[in-house]
């Protein structure tokens, strides 16, 4: 029967049930008469059955028990039969059951493509109900059966104590009082280990023995015993007062006759934060804070001596209005004030000197003497420190200023202003080493010819070496390095005669190379080959991994020239390639094939990819016979369209029925190959779609991308720039070291 004929409603026309059978299940046989106008139908018929506590509502609204589906039912002058199980759905109420019907075209219960509602829904006989009353008779005396332990359908077994006073539990679930919910729990039931807290928050409570595992006590509260050191607050705080130039608050004294025998030892032990061994104040105009006496008058006896152990703490500090510090020496010999970073380890500094004053000197050192080359020295720093510093400038003043960290000068026509050399001939010494910590600062600025005029360089480096590096940058942020021209010119020129003008690698990156434009005809990356001879390359991406690629375009991908995939000519592979060709056209096709064996009907059905649906529509067929000729082979059904309109418009995660096509007409058992092609219909086609003829753009009319096959003179629009080399770097002599 053509499936077009079918009514929007069959008339069902025949019910029956089976007869009982031991062991009886909750199945039960149905039987049908199934008519088109009127007309019984025969074949095969998918049939779905639903059951409903009502006669009428809505799908799913009132259904009970699960639905059931029958594929393939086999139907003969418009009758059927079907064993149904919808489970414990009959015990004494109503039943309804609702039928769709769908002619069998190869879909199997998984689609719901194609099936017809039958109304109205049958209500079903008591035959199937008497399932509920197999025991019917044995549980109206139930009632008062206290022991009846064999009443498992007794449902009226109200007295049934054992099951109801214990919840059906055993014994030993009684016996755990992790099962208690409720109730007191005496205090005879206590005792033994808690390996989880315990909170006790009764103030009544008391406690018996030493203690030594209570924590979080007051000591105001404790009106006895020993303190611990280890209990004192830090900082300890003494107060008191005195009288007389000589009192004291606090006194501590020694007479011990060790050579390293202290009155007061105040040690900071941190190694890190501003920590303090000592402090000591005064509040009087002409008081001292700290006075060291040592009244010796030979040795190294010292006056004061601060030690602080922490990498950024201080031994001794100084603040004042006048002098943070003031040290003078009266020797011929003397020094007046000595630095020494004895450490041969570590960022040590032997003098360090801060101002912030705005116009103030962090160290100022004067030498009056004059001389060519064997004058005075306005300042001589040397550290011993493997990691040492010779002379750090540090500027703390802030504000719309620029101030300098150390500020070097020449006022003649030739000389250096800065001279940093690194005499050693081996080892990874710097001349210059530049650091900046601010989070937007520059280590190293160079500005040249503020005019404007002439050429000069912000920056000029060179290496000697053939293995080194004119420049070496590493960085952590997102650049390395950060190239800028305001002008109309490039970013960066870089000229390699004879190797590679610009080499990048990433080794964990994104990319070896990065490249963008926000030129609405710009290009993102250029690559041009001026040569026009020989097998050369505007660009060439590789990649090493099987599954990865060696060009790949987000978006579109196009080319003005032929589309070709080329390899080593399998029959000459050293001295040839192999071209082939990619096939065009207007549209955007995708392509499925393959070969299938046909049944004894000389039909097959054939199942595409689960992803066809969501990426394809207007499906074309192709046919070949294998062997011999099938002049009746055809599609017998098509692709549903219903199908592919739901997966095209279907959520990602979302179902989406599976795509298949019937063949038929073929011989039994022959062998047929197919080939589908459907118009692409992805999200990124939907969304930009795929002209085929485009106006070109205001800045590109007028041009050609390739003039000379049209008669006219080459003009790389936007290429020409890129392939004319620029003014080369002019060499000048090479940097004169003074002295």
């Amino acid at each position: 029967m053509n499936r077009s004929l079918l009514p929007p409603a069959c008339v069902l026309a025949l019910l029956c049930g089976a007869a009982q059978a031991q062991p009886l299940s909750t199945a039960f046989t149905y039987q049908g008469e199934l008519r088109s106008e009127g007309a019984p139908v025969g074949g095969a018929w998918d049939l779905k059955f639903r059951l409903y506590d009502a006669a009428v509502g809505g799908v799913g609204v009132g259904q009970v028990g699960p639905t059931l589906c029958v594929d393939n039912t086999a139907v003969a002058d418009g009758r059927f039969t079907v064993a149904l199980d919808f489970l414990q759905q009959f015990q004494g109420q109503r039943r309804y059951l609702e039928i769709e019907v769908r002619q069998d075209t190869g879909l199997d219960c998984a689609s719901a493509s194609g099936f017809t509602l039958l109304n109205p829904r049958q209500e079903l006989t008591a035959a199937p109900n008497a399932v509920f009353a197999l025991n019917a008779a044995a549980a109206t005396q139930a009632a008062s059966a206290t022991n009846a332990t064999n009443a498992v359908n007794a449902t009226n077994a109200a007295n049934a104590t054992n099951a109801a006073q214990l919840g059906g539990q055993t014994a030993a679930f009684y016996q755990s009082a992790a099962n208690l919910t409720t109730g007191v729990l005496p205090s005879a039931r206590l005792g033994g280990s808690y390996t989880s807290v315990v909170q006790m928050e009764n103030a009544g409570n008391t406690f018996a023995g030493a203690g030594g595992g209570l924590f979080d006590l007051n000591a105001s509260n404790i009106s006895a015993g020993t303190l611990s050191a280890a209990r004192l607050p830090i900082p300890l705080v003494l107060t008191g007062t005195t009288s007389g130039p000589s009192g004291s608050v606090f006194t501590v004294s020694t007479t011990s006759p060790d050579v390293a025998a202290s009155a007061i030892n105040g040690t900071a032990t941190a190694l890190a934060g501003q920590v303090f061994g000592v402090i000591g104040q005064s509040a009087s105009t002409t008081g001292v804070g700290v006075v060291g006496y040592a009244t010796s008058s030979s040795g190294q006896s010292l006056g004061v001596w601060g030690l602080s152990d922490s990498p950024i703490g201080r031994g001794v500090s100084g603040y004042g209005g006048g002098y943070g510090g003031y040290f003078e020496s009266s020797g011929a010999a003397g020094t007046g004030v000595r630095g020494s970073a004895s450490a041969f380890t570590g960022t040590t500094f032997g003098v360090l000197g801060r101002s912030q004053s705005s116009g103030g000197f962090g160290v100022y050192g004067e030498a009056t003497s004059s001389g060519q080359f064997d004058g005075g020295i306005g300042g001589y720093f040397i550290s011993s420190s493997g990691s040492g510093t010779g002379v750090v400038g540090v500027v703390n003043a802030s504000g719309n200023g620029f101030p300098v960290g150390g500020s070097f000068r020449i006022n003649g026509t030739a000389g250096v202003a800065v001279d940093a050399s690194a005499s050693n001939t081996s080892g990874n010494a710097y001349a210059v080493r530049a650091i900046n910590t601010s989070v937007n600062g520059t280590a190293v600025a160079g500005f040249a010819n503020l005019q404007g005029t002439g050429v000069s360089y912000g920056g000029r480096f060179e290496s000697a070496s053939t293995a080194g590096f004119a420049g070496y940058f590493r960085g952590r942020g997102n650049d390395a390095v950060y190239i800028e021209n305001t002008a109309a010119g490039r970013g960066m020129q870089i000229v390699s005669p004879s190797d590679t003008a610009v080499w990048a690698r990433s080794t964990t990156g994104l990319a070896g190379v990065h490249g963008e434009s926000s030129n609405a005809n710009g290009f993102g990356v250029l690559g041009v080959n001026l040569s026009t001879t020989g097998n050369a390359f505007g660009v060439v991406g590789e990649t090493l991994s099987g599954a990865g690629w060696g060009v790949y375009a987000y978006g579109r991908s196009g080319a003005s020239g032929v589309k070709t995939f080329r390899i080593d000519h399998p029959a000459d592979p050293e001295n040839k390639y192999l071209l082939h060709y990619s096939t065009e056209g207007p549209e955007v096709l995708n392509a499925y094939s393959g070969t299938t064996m046909l049944d004894d009907r000389g039909a097959a059905d054939v199942e595409l990819p689960a992803y066809f649906a969501r990426i394809n529509k207007d499906p074309r067929y192709t046919l070949t016979p294998v062997g011999a000729p099938m002049p009746m082979l055809h599609v017998g059904a098509e692709i549903n369209a219903a199908d592919l309109d739901q997966g095209a418009k279907a959520a990602p995660g979302e179902s989406v029925p599976t795509c298949r096509f019937r063949i038929a007409g073929g011989a039994p058992g022959a062998k047929v190959c197919w080939r589908v092609e459907a118009v692409r219909n992805d999200r990124w086609v939907q969304q930009h779609g795929v002209p085929v003829e485009v106006e070109k753009d205001s800045a590109e009319r007028g041009t050609y991308q390739e003039p000379e096959l049209y008669g006219l003179p080459r003009q790389t629009r936007g290429l020409q720039r890129a392939s004319q080399p620029g003014a080369a770097l002019q060499p000048d002599a090479a940097l004169q070291t003074p002295r």
